[in-house]
């Protein structure tokens, strides 16, 4: 599925061409490879630096760069087979060792820089440079087995013959082997061996016991009838391994019992630094922990293997020639390596070792950056995201920011395979530098025009994106660069070069793509380059036939502050001088004169220079010039009105009315001048359209118009009525008599009685003229609801009502005046109504007449008995307040009383003297003897009293001070 493995051909022959000579071992220390061979020659072979390099980093190679860069037939490295490279080494140094006697193994000692050999039941320890015998020699025991490292400490060698175990330490400070333990009474010979720190794994023909280097202690761990034909440690860190952890690794014992060593093996391997164990019985694979439990991690392989070596968290298998790898994290085969003349495999962290006859292979661990370049450059984008997913947990603090970053290795090897759909669906995943992507396209602003990006070489990339057809892949490009813009307007801001070449580069695929876009972009918030966007629009437009965006180059200039620039290219617009389809009409310039502020020459210029071809175009649109409500500080008014008075084109001043109208609501504007000219010229437009021609023009005009107000008689008086309630200032006497000259203007004529106060004249009006008896009954509900409220006002704040401007209100009299006195002439149906409302006002709202002044406002013809209800109701009315005003002062008397008999009390102060009440002066008892009391309570013998105005004791002068007697009348007064 992954190419994990790199297969390299280290040696092609050992020692030349003498066919005898096979290798029996190796070892590899970096770019350097040693082989034993099987007559006791140790071959040292280095290489080439630039092979040392491809050995240390030949996944680094395949950077991400080359991946979105590598050609569409770049083959796929994964499941199936791959053949090996073949490496240049040279042999450097040929050293005999053992006469014809095979070298057994060969261990790298780095601690001491020496090569530890096993050679015809010697050990020999070489200088690992040079292959000479070390001095003082190696104490080697006689007839050793085999011999194992101590991976842990580096520094530590244990020696194994048939009965006994030695372990040596090199000392650094004498530079020789010291013995450390020696353990005698094995029970067999040792056919394989591993050190795992303090513990010894011995394997032996049908059990394996582990010993405790510290202790000495001996433990079984395991028996089987079939003895493990190997035992091999390729572990740097494992821990030690215990006896409750390899009790339990005899699970296959029921499944191969009878088998023999022929046709059943048992293979073990620890797993370096993750604290597993491998056991491999067959073709399958158990992972246990160092507990002894098993770990959940099994693989199955196709055939049962020879040997295994681990690369975590690969599992591999050598058998029939080939070298399968599988994962413990899927338990697949992720790759299979042809090797037919293959016998031995292991491993040293990352590398494999593999030799058969006198040839020698390295197989060289791929990164997981490599595996993933490798299938993005195969075009296996969905198994680099799954394999992304495997190998970096969730756990991992910068797995979000790795993941974008694959995202965008694989954006850019689609969108050089112009799939450019699948590209910007993994560009808009990834955090790609848009520049990087505007740069590939050609699109990046002239002032970056020399930008480098620091991940990637682009130019290549450019280079295969322009021999295709890249404007098809405009549309996306388009949607990813607005979701960039999107993201920033959310609260991440693009830096502010991106941001730059971001909005330049819309603006130019707006123009021939979306050039209805073009204006929300240059209004909005952007970060245009004003040169290279003004170059681009300029550019666009077609000077022979006027067309072009016209608009978007104006809303350029016009969001620069160059206003003058931007009104002259939309003034050619609107007189239809150029053509341009996207253009928003007069509205954009009127957008950009309402945006000026008052009070400055340069602004009354620019818009007495534009707005009069704006008015001409659309003239109640073009009002939003002079009633922008943005603007804070206003135009002149007296010269705005000028100025529209010349563009009015309805019978009454519309314009003129709407700019008075803004004045007053916006600005606050408490001039009775304009107020009265408001309002006259509402009465005016009234006047108009009381006028059949008059009405006629009107009607034409508001059609010819589009946004001019209506020109019904309901809404001009609907509009007179409002101003008439609503403005304070306007001249309510001229006013008066215009209204009253047009005639049929009850409503109004209310509306300004009540103005000015006049609450006959206004209810009169509703009563006899609009014979509205709820209108009237409605209109002193309201104006004695004002009263009540004011009333309340000036109760709170402690102040009479004369202060606040409010009179007792006779609205109500006024009303039943205007019932009880109708005009002559009243028709007698009539009146016998106004004198049910008279009968029906005086039930339901009694409260509000004083009886006396209604019997005087009674007519001669009009029966009391007619009211006699109301009299009742009054008289009940006025004895249950008599009543109450009488018990309210009994009330306060009562509590008057109270008072002053509590203030007499206070003020009656009395001191309690026996026969054992001491003098206060000579502190004897006063018994029968004449006494005296100050009014502090001092009581004192007669004799000791020596002036009677100041107590003896606390010195207190209790005569009458000046103006005393004054400050306290005046003290209890103000109570």
């Amino acid at each position: 599925m992954y190419p994990l493995f790199r297969l390299l051909k280290v040696v092609d022959r050992v020692a030349g061409k003498k066919a005898r000579v096979t290798a029996a071992s190796t070892a590899a220390d970096g770019s350097t490879v040693y082989v034993g061979t099987s007559t006791g020659d140790v071959l040292k072979y280095a290489f080439e630096s630039e092979l040392s390099q491809s050995l240390e980093a030949s996944a680094a190679a395949s950077s991400a760069a080359a991946a979105v860069s590598a050609s569409a037939s770049a083959s796929s490295a994964g499941v199936g087979v791959a053949e090996a490279d073949t490496a240049r080494s040279t042999l450097e140094i040929k050293k005999n060792v053992g006469g014809k006697k095979k070298i057994e193994t060969i261990l790298p000692l780095k601690a001491a820089g020496h090569l530890v050999v096993l050679v015809g039941e010697t050990v020999v320890v070489l200088d690992a440079v040079s292959l000479k015998a070390v001095s003082p020699p190696f104490p080697s025991p006689r007839h050793v087995l085999c011999i194992a490292l101590d991976a842990k400490s580096g520094r530590k060698l244990v020696a194994v013959t048939k009965k006994r175990a030695y372990v040596y330490e090199f000392s650094t400070t004498i530079g020789d082997y010291v013995p450390v333990k020696e353990f005698a009474g094995l029970p067999g010979p040792v056919l394989s061996i591993a050190w795992y720190g303090d513990t010894l794994a011995l394997g032996y023909k049908r059990e394996i016991s582990a010993i405790s280097v510290k202790s000495g202690i001996t433990t079984t761990l395991c028996s089987r009838e079939v003895a493990p034909t190997s035992l091999t440690s390729i572990t740097a860190d494992a821990a030690a391994m215990t006896s409750a952890m390899l009790t339990t690794l005899n699970p296959f014992a029921s499944s191969s019992s009878g088998a023999t060593a022929s046709t059943s093996s048992l293979l073990m391997a620890p797993v370096p630094g993750v604290g597993l164990i491998l056991v491999v019985h067959n073709n399958m694979g158990v992972c246990y922990n160092l507990d002894g439990s098993l770990s959940g991690h099994t693989v199955t392989w196709s055939q049962p293997p020879s040997a295994v070596a681990v690369a975590w968290p690969n599992l591999i298998g050598l058998h029939d020639g080939l070298v399968e790898v599988r994962s413990v994290e899927d338990a697949a085969i992720h790759q299979t390596l042809s090797l037919p003349e293959a016998t031995h495999i292991g491993s040293t962290g990352s590398v494999l070792t593999l030799f058969s006859g006198a040839r020698v292979w390295l197989g060289l661990k791929i990164s997981f950056e490599a595996q993933l370049a490798e299938l993005i450059r195969a075009r296996r984008f969905d198994d680099a995201i799954m394999l992304f997913q495997i190998r970096v947990p969730a756990s991992v603090p910068t797995r979000d920011k790795q993941m974008q970053l694959l995202y965008e290795n694989i954006a850019f090897q689609a969108l050089v395979d112009a799939n450019y759909e699948r590209a910007f669906q993994f560009f808009a995943l990834s955090t790609v530098d848009a520049r990087d992507l505007l740069h590939v396209f050609d699109m990046l602003p002239q002032s970056q025009a020399r930008y480098e990006s620091r991940t990637r070489p682009l130019h290549a990339i450019q280079r295969k994106l322009s021999a295709q057809a890249p404007h098809k892949a405009h549309p996306l490009l388009v949607a990813f660069l607005e979701d960039q813009r999107t993201v920033a307007a959310r609260g991440e801001p693009l830096e502010p070069l991106v941001a730059q070449a971001v909005d330049t580069a819309l603006l130019r695929l707006y123009i021939s793509k979306s050039p209805h876009k073009l204006r929300p972009l240059l209004t909005g918030a952007n970060a245009v380059l004003v040169d290279d966007a003004r170059a681009a629009l300029r550019a666009a437009i077609d000077t022979r036939t006027r067309t072009g965006p016209y608009d978007a180059l104006a809303a350029l200039e016009a969001s620069v502050g160059n206003y003058t620039e931007a009104l002259e290219v939309w003034a050619t617009i609107v007189a239809g001088e150029c053509i341009d389809p996207s253009s928003g009409g007069a509205r954009p310039a009127i957008d950009v004169l309402a945006s000026l502020e008052g009070g400055s020459d340069a602004s009354w210029e620019l818009i007495a220079k534009f707005a009069p071809a704006l008015l001409q175009a659309d003239t109640f649109a073009a009002l939003d010039v002079f009633v922008s409500p943005t603007r804070s500080v206003p135009l002149d008014h007296d010269s705005v009105l000028a100025f529209l008075a010349k563009f009015e084109p309805l019978p009454w001043h519309a314009l003129q009315a709407a700019y008075l109208a803004h004045m007053v609501s916006a600005y606050h504007v408490a001039h009775e001048q304009y107020h009265t000219r408001l309002v006259n010229i509402y009465v005016d437009s009234v006047a108009a359209c009381r006028d059949p021609v008059q009405a006629a023009a009107m009607a034409e005009a508001c059609t010819a118009h589009p946004g001019a107000p209506a020109c019904s008689e309901a809404a001009l008086r609907a509009r007179l009525l409002g101003a008439l309630e609503e403005l304070p200032f306007y001249d309510v006497d001229l006013i008066l008599e215009r209204v009253k000259d047009i005639g049929g203007l009850t409503t109004e004529l209310v509306a300004l009685y009540r103005k000015v106060g006049h609450h006959n004249a206004a209810l009169r009006v509703l009563v006899h003229d609009e014979t509205d008896d709820a209108g009237a009954l409605a209109y002193c509900a309201a104006i004695h609801e004002v009263y009540v409220h004011e009333k309340a006002q000036a109760e709170r704040l402690g102040v009479p009502l004369s202060t606040l401007g409010v009179v007792a209100s006779d609205v109500w009299m006024a009303l039943l005046a205007a019932y009880l006195t109708p005009p002559e002439g009243t028709p007698a149906p009539r009146a016998r109504a106004l004198e049910a409302q008279v009968v029906a006002l005086l039930s339901s709202h009694g409260v509000h007449f004083p009886p006396s002044q209604v019997l005087d406002l009674l007519p001669p013809s009009m029966p009391v008995a007619r009211i006699g209800d109301y009299l009742v109701t009054a008289l009940r009315r006025k004895v249950a307040a008599q009543r109450r005003a009488a018990v309210s002062a009994a009330l306060n008397r009562s509590v008057h009383m109270q008072v002053a008999l509590a203030a007499a009390k206070a003020r009656a102060p009395r001191s309690v003297v026996n026969h054992e009440t001491l003098c206060s002066v000579c502190h004897k008892r006063l018994g029968s003897n004449v006494f005296a009391r100050y009014p502090n309570e001092v009581v004192v013998h007669l004799k000791c009293c020596r002036d009677p105005h100041i107590c003896p004791v606390t010195g207190v002068d209790f005569r009458p001070r000046p103006n005393q007697g004054r400050a306290v009348r005046a003290r209890r007064w103000q109570a």
